[in-house]
């Protein structure tokens, strides 16, 4: 018997048929597998795990942490949201956002790199 939750996210993230084989004959994946059918966002190699950890990590810390904490949440919100609620809660959200001083320096940061015609 899954736990965890399992019975409830699988269905959503694989389908039925794929969540009711893993369920209920214990079929186990590869990250491969996983990565295709959308269960993880990336698979690497082990000896590539370090270097990307380190990578993903750099370009984090770059982020602002406020705009990273409410696109998480935002992200979470969309499978109970309506799509109405989740704009109206998008716009309410990237208000706060735009202007602020790490939007304006990735605007300058884009604008320097863009070509000028």
């Amino acid at each position: 018997m899954p736990d965890l939750g399992a019975t409830w996210a699988l269905p959503r993230l694989l389908g039925r048929s794929r969540a009711r084989g893993m369920a209920l004959l214990g079929e186990r994946i590869d990250a491969a597998q996983a990565e295709q059918w959308g269960l993880i966002w990336r698979c690497v190699d082990d000896a590539d795990l370090p270097c990307q950890a380190q990578e993903i990590a750099q370009r984090l810390a770059r982020a602002s942490t406020a705009a990273a904490r409410d696109t998480r949440r935002m992200l979470d919100a969309a499978s109970t949201n309506e799509l109405a609620r989740q704009l109206d809660q998008e716009c309410a959200s990237q208000r706060v956002h735009v202007g602020g001083e790490t939007f304006n320096a990735a605007c300058t940061r884009f604008l320097a790199r863009a070509p000028h015609g």
